[in-house]
């Protein structure tokens, strides 16, 4: 498995892999019509013009030179986040390729690189309902975040709620001297 950072040439694969993952994931969560009307075109655009912005990044997992996975994350978006506050944005993986070992390689680049640019802790905003992906943020440590608690928002029309999951990656240093 290697972890790369995107280019804009990588966009289209990420757009299948969203559009992929999410008719998947959100399958019963979301309405059909919603997933069905995911466009790979509309997210290739999309992802596009992230990886050429410069508010986060975007990282790809490859296995033959095939992405079969990414992750985009960047400053924490909640009102009122510190600079060392950060947030994964997105991580999805090829339905065919889940429980490959791609997520976790994600996850562990993508928290390498937030930890090197100043995160003393990173957070991510899951679906209450995606016991899956719930379980795959447990597993790699992160905590659902009591202060935060759930949030409603709109999801293709549709409201659901959002859990926040929360690491935190080094505490204050004290000076008792």
């Amino acid at each position: 498995m290697n972890v790369r950072l995107a280019n804009v040439d990588d966009a289209a694969a990420i757009a299948t892999v969203h559009v992929d993952a999410w008719r998947q994931a959100y399958a019963g969560v979301l309405p059909q019509a919603t997933l069905d009307g995911l466009s790979v075109e509309a997210r290739t655009r999309m992802w596009t013009q992230a990886i050429a912005g410069t508010r986060g990044r975007v990282l790809v997992a490859q296995e033959g030179g095939k992405v079969v996975g990414f992750a985009a994350f960047g400053p924490c978006r909640d009102a009122g986040a510190s600079p060392t506050e950060h947030e994964l944005w997105a991580i999805y993986v090829a339905p065919g390729r889940w429980r490959s070992g791609a997520g976790r390689a994600l996850w562990r680049a993508a928290r390498e690189a937030m930890v090197a640019a100043g995160a003393a802790s990173v957070s991510v905003w899951v679906l209450a309902e995606n016991q899956r992906a719930r379980g795959f943020y447990e597993s790699v440590g992160l905590r659902v975040a009591p202060e935060a608690g759930e949030r409603a928002v709109t999801v293709g029309g549709t409201p659901v709620n959002e859990v926040c999951y929360v690491m935190h990656h080094a505490a204050p240093a004290y000076d008792f001297h």
